[in-house]
C-alpha cells in the first residue's frame, strides 16, 4: 500500500466512525452503507474483526483494504 493511501483510508474510516471512538461498529457501517446485506456485513466482520471485539479498529480496516 502506498503511503498516500493511508490518509485516504483514515478519512474514509473517520467518516464511517460517526461516534469518533476510533472503531467502526456494525450500526455505524450500516448507517454509512445501508444497502449492504446482513450476510455481507457478517462476512465483512469475520474478515476484518481480527481481535473479535465486535468492532473494526483503524488497523483492522487498513488490513482489510490493503
Amino acid at each position: 500500500m502506498s503511503s498516500q493511501s493511508v490518509p485516504e483510508l483514515r478519512k474514509l474510516f473517520d467518516e464511517i466512525d460517526q461516534s469518533g471512538d476510533g472503531y467502526i461498529s456494525q450500526a455505524e457501517f450500516v448507517r454509512r452503507f445501508p444497502h449492504v446485506t446482513a450476510e455481507a456485513l457478517a462476512a465483512l466482520g469475520d474478515a476484518a474483526d481480527v481481535d473479535g471485539d465486535g468492532r473494526i479498529s483503524f488497523e483492522e480496516f487498513v488490513r482489510l483494504l490493503a
